[in-house]
C-alpha cells in the first residue's frame, strides 16, 4: 500500500510573464490598499470595503493559482474550496458544530441559505496561502490522521 500526496504539475515556465505579473500585482495591490483603509472607515463605506477586501484578495489568490498551476487547477481549487466551505458553514450555522452557535448579519450582502456569499470566498482567500506554505514547509511529507482516533 502506498500513499501519495497530490502535488499538481507546475507550468513548464517557472516565472510569470510580464502581463501575468502586472495583473497579479495590480489585484493584490488593490486588496492591500483596501486593507490599509479599513481602520480609517466606518458606516456603509466600511461594510463595502469589508466585502471588497475579501473578493479582491480571493481574486489575487485565484490569479496566482491560475498563473502557477493552470486553469484546470484554479477552477478545481475554487470549486472544491467554495463548495466545502459552504457545506461546513451550513453545518456550523445550523447545528452550532464545530464553531459554536452564530448568525450572520444581513449587512454581509447576498445570502444563499442564510450563508453570506462572501464567506466561502473568505475561505478561498485564506486556504490557498495555507496550501502554498504547507507545500513549502513539508513538500514530501504525508500525515495519516485517521489512525489517531
Amino acid at each position: 500500500m502506498s500513499i501519495r500526496q497530490y502535488i499538481p504539475r507546475r507550468k513548464v515556465r517557472q516565472t510569470f510573464s510580464l502581463r501575468e505579473a502586472f495583473s497579479l500585482y495590480f489585484v493584490f495591490t488593490i486588496a492591500l490598499f483596501l486593507q490599509v483603509s479599513y481602520p480609517l472607515l466606518d458606516g456603509e463605506t466600511l461594510r463595502i470595503v469589508t466585502l471588497a477586501i475579501v473578493y479582491w484578495s480571493a481574486g489575487a489568490m485565484l490569479l496566482h493559482a491560475l498563473y502557477s498551476y493552470g486553469l484546470k487547477f484554479a477552477l478545481r481549487f475554487l470549486a472544491i474550496t467554495w463548495s466545502y466551505s459552504f457545506l461546513v458553514e451550513q453545518i456550523g450555522h445550523r447545528t452550532g458544530w464545530p464553531f459554536g452557535v452564530y448568525e450572520y448579519d444581513a449587512s454581509l450582502a447576498y445570502q444563499v441559505f442564510d450563508i453570506p456569499l462572501v464567506v466561502p470566498f473568505a475561505w478561498v482567500m485564506m486556504s490557498y496561502p495555507i496550501l502554498i506554505v504547507a507545500r513549502r514547509v513539508a513538500p514530501r511529507w504525508v500525515f495519516l490522521y485517521g489512525g489517531l482516533g
